[in-house]
């Protein structure tokens, strides 16, 4: 009898031990399952000090300031004609400068060009918004020549007003390719 009461109590307990153990393993997997990483966003934090200014930076290229210029054209022809450029507004021409050069054989000129040896060769320009009207005296056709502008804007200082804007010193002052 006394072995039969130890077996009940020995079959009992290893009851109560499987329901323990089975509890025990439902909670944690029921706890793993439940948990998050990560929360509800917090408050945003207060901004932090400004820090110290960085380093000087290197020198950057020699550019054109905001200075505009074409290609050298040589698609006019006749005694006059007109130039379309949108770039000169009636702002570049209140207080700015467009400058126009003419290429002869190689040798460039600022407008307007008048050949004072009295053969009566001249070449002009007329600025108006939006365009350059071209003109040159009746013995030659503009196809003969390449035309080229330079705009620049009012802000852009021009160092030297003594050049006279001769073609060398604008290319050089604004690294403009000749």
């Amino acid at each position: 009898m006394f072995v039969r009461l130890l077996a009940k109590i020995y079959l009992k307990m290893k009851i109560a031990n499987k329901f323990w153990t089975t509890l025990a393993c439902l909670i944690l997997a029921l706890g793993f399952t439940m948990c998050s990483k990560q929360g509800p966003a917090g408050a945003t934090g207060t901004t932090g000090a400004q820090g110290p200014a960085g380093p000087q930076g290197p020198k950057g290229d020699t550019g054109t300031a905001n200075v505009i210029y074409s290609k050298w054209d040589s698609s006019f022809s006749g005694v006059s004609a007109i130039w379309n450029v949108a770039a000169i507004t009636q702002g570049i021409l209140d207080s700015g400068n467009v400058l126009v050069y003419v290429n002869q054989n190689g040798y460039v000129y600022p407008l307007p060009y008048d050949n004072v040896n009295g053969s009566g060769f001249y070449i002009n320009d007329l600025l108006s918004p939006g365009k350059i009207s071209l003109f040159c005296s009746s013995a030659y056709n503009l196809n003969e020549f390449k035309f080229r502008y330079v705009i620049i804007p009012g802000g852009v200082q021009v160092a030297d007003v003594n050049s006279g804007y001769q073609y060398h010193y604008i290319t050089n002052l604004f690294n403009i390719t000749p």
